[in-house]
């Protein structure tokens, strides 16, 4: 089984409100790869944000590893 990354960038400030989507180009061998792809690429946006932003609007990222079905 194949498994592609999708990651959310959401404000909790009023409760949950997310971005779009963002889907991974790479497809993961396992859902172990994937989700340790995505802890990495979250802590990259949420370091790109900055400090000041995260905190003022109470940044965090959510995100799910989808299965890819193997082409019929």
């Amino acid at each position: 089984m194949k498994y592609i990354m999708i990651l959310w960038v959401c404000s909790f400030l009023n409760g949950p409100d997310c971005s779009q989507p963002m889907t991974s180009k790479k497809i993961y061998d396992s859902w172990y790869e994937c989700s340790q792809a995505a802890y990495v690429k979250s802590r990259q946006v949420i370091t790109k944000l900055g400090y000041v932003y995260v905190n003022e609007y109470e940044v965090a990222t959510k995100f799910t590893c989808k299965r890819q079905e193997p082409p019929v």
